[in-house]
């Protein structure tokens, strides 16, 4: 609209004073306005509002006035230039304007690429992401990511296409589209895979399609990098937990089995000894007595020290034996919800045990609380633990250690750990993991 009302308005409205302006000013301010919009709408309106504004200074500001004819070759040579300059400038500026657009989605569209890396997005919702971003972008019909398998299969792991119908591109065989882009996927120096934008359309993909898909290439094998190396640290810190574990559980047996054992046999040896020897021997009974309640306070102290490394009741009931047995010795009454039917992994069994086991003993030493009350579930295959009191709050997880030790325990297994603590609301610390993931 501005195209073709603009040029004859400023036509128009300086016709009262055509014999001072003069047709150079005229076509000055139409020049102007052309450049206005070739950056409103691009080249094709500019270049309409070219002609418009030639007829329009020819019609009002060329003698004779109020009609079409051009006599003096100075207003051809005017009139002409006109029209030259104004498509020239007018496409130069669309194009311009159009590359800035299409430079500012594109960056648009790798900051929102790249923001879903930096958050650590699951790689299959990154992945979808990627081939929908890249698609709309680029205007093409379907988007396909492929992955290589060790034993030299191809799979399909992400797809994007405007109408819905599937991938133009299954595999990389024959394709369906008219033209096609492919792009590999190069992940720490490996061929991961291949990224294929596909068209339908009769007129081929812009010569620059295949740089502008590399660069969403390089943020996919950035963040597939990323993915890797958070699962490799992942999996490394849940080996060193699982490795402690077994190695308190061989210590735990080898306390029972061992040392329990000689002291238990010690002690049968010395009331026998006690037993024989004469009555009238005060001393040597008293000497016996003590000896024999002596093995008696070190057994029972070994037991609570092998307790500490591995509850034996742990193996042998589960973990709502144990979470039960917890709340029998809590210093603070305690409230039990448990909703466990089965028996979990040992190495969760053990991370819910130990998160119980602190969390009591903090709330004994710190929260002045008169209950405790603990939930434990079970739902769509992800462990809720939440170990609640009614105390003082205001426990802070950067100072204490344990809170500390149990963070990283839960994480390492693919867990996640809250703690709120408000002042006088007392200390909640709830615990999701799941099941299936180590």
């Amino acid at each position: 609209m501005v195209a073709i009302v603009g040029p004859a308005l400023i036509a128009v409205a300086l016709v009262p004073v055509r014999a001072t302006v003069g047709l150079a000013s005229v076509l000055l301010w139409t020049l102007l306005l052309v450049v206005i919009t070739a950056a409103i709408g691009g080249a094709r309106p500019a270049l309409t509002a070219a002609l418009i504004g030639f007829g329009a200074a020819d019609f009002f500001f060329t003698p004779p006035y109020d009609t079409l004819g051009i006599h003096p070759s100075a207003d051809w040579v005017a009139l002409t230039a006109f029209v030259v300059v104004g498509a020239v400038v007018g496409t130069a500026v669309g194009v311009l304007i159009d590359q800035l657009a299409r430079l500012a989605n594109e960056q648009a569209a790798l900051r929102r690429v790249a923001t879903l890396v930096a958050r650590g997005t699951p790689p299959e919702e990154l992945l979808a992401a990627v081939c929908q971003v890249a698609g709309e972008l680029l205007g093409v019909d379907s988007t396909t990511m492929h992955r290589y398998g060790a034993d030299g299969a191809i799979t399909v792991v992400a797809n994007w296409d405007r109408d819905g119908s599937g991938p133009l591109r299954a595999d990389l065989g024959e394709t369906a589209a008219r033209s096609a882009v492919e792009t590999p996927i190069t992940v720490e120096g490996r061929a991961w895979g291949v990224m294929i934008v596909g068209s339908n359309r009769e007129r081929p993909l812009p010569s620059d399609t295949e740089a502008r898909v590399a660069d969403f290439s390089d943020l996919v094998a950035t963040a597939i990098a990323n993915a890797e190396s958070r699962d490799e640290l992942a999996a490394s810190r849940a080996r060193v937990v699982s490795s402690a574990d077994q190695a308190r559980r061989r210590i735990e047996r080898d306390l029972h089995d061992g040392a329990q054992q000689r002291l238990i046999a010690l002690g049968l040896e010395l009331r026998v000894a006690l037993a024989m020897a004469p009555v009238e021997l005060a001393d040597l009974n008293a000497q016996l007595v003590g000896a024999v309640n002596n093995v008696n306070e070190i057994g029972d102290e070994l037991r609570e020290i092998s307790r500490g490394v591995h509850p034996e009741i742990l193996s042998k009931g589960g973990i709502e034996a144990a979470i039960r047995m917890l709340a029998r010795r809590s210093a603070i009454p305690v409230e039990l919800d448990l909703g466990a039917s089965h028996r979990l992994p040992d190495w969760l069994e053990v991370a819910t045990y130990y998160v119980v086991s602190e969390a009591l003993t903090n709330a004994a030493k710190h929260s002045h609380a008169s209950l405790v009350r603990i939930e434990f579930k079970v739902v769509d295959a992800v462990v809720r633990l939440s170990v609640r009191d009614d105390g003082v709050g205001g426990a802070d997880p950067a100072k204490g250690s344990g809170l500390i030790g149990l963070r990283d325990r839960v994480e390492a297994f693919g867990g996640k750990i809250e703690i709120e603590s408000a002042a006088a609301a007392g200390t909640r610390l709830q615990v999701t993991v799941p099941v299936d993931r180590r």
